[in-house]
């Protein structure tokens, strides 16, 4: 939340498999650890996450469209087919279209545009 161009509070859900052991039906997930060859040290995992938060937050506040167009240079869900389970139980299907300047998700389908502001990606399964 933004108050008088200032950052009030942030709220962020990161989902990071790290050490743990996935079930095989997740063939497009893997973990840090598979990837590294070692287990990953939480803590110094943490401490690094929130460090390059900080320094995001940072380039956030002075370059914003820069960051956006990272951010959708970055996203593996743009251009694909996408179901999006709300906290409402509401499911919201369509291609992935873009990341909108308040990071909401724009969904499209049936000739239509759908912002979808938070929610669980149930499946990107067809890619365009």
């Amino acid at each position: 939340a933004w108050s008088q161009g200032e950052v009030k509070h942030i709220l962020l859900g990161i989902g990071v498999n790290m050490n743990n052991r996935l079930p095989p039906t997740l063939t497009e997930a893997t973990t840090l650890s598979d990837e590294l060859g070692t287990e990953v040290d939480i803590d110094r995992f943490l401490h690094d996450l929130l460090k390059r938060l900080d320094q995001g937050l940072g380039k956030l506040e002075k370059e914003p469209d820069g960051i956006l167009e990272a951010w959708r240079g970055l996203s593996s869900t743009l251009g694909r087919w996408v179901e999006v389970v709300a906290c409402s139980g509401e499911i919201f299907r369509g291609v992935a279209v873009d990341i909108d300047h308040d990071g909401a998700l724009v969904l499209k389908a049936g000739g239509r545009r759908r912002r979808v502001v938070s929610g669980s990606l149930r499946g990107t399964t067809i890619k365009f």
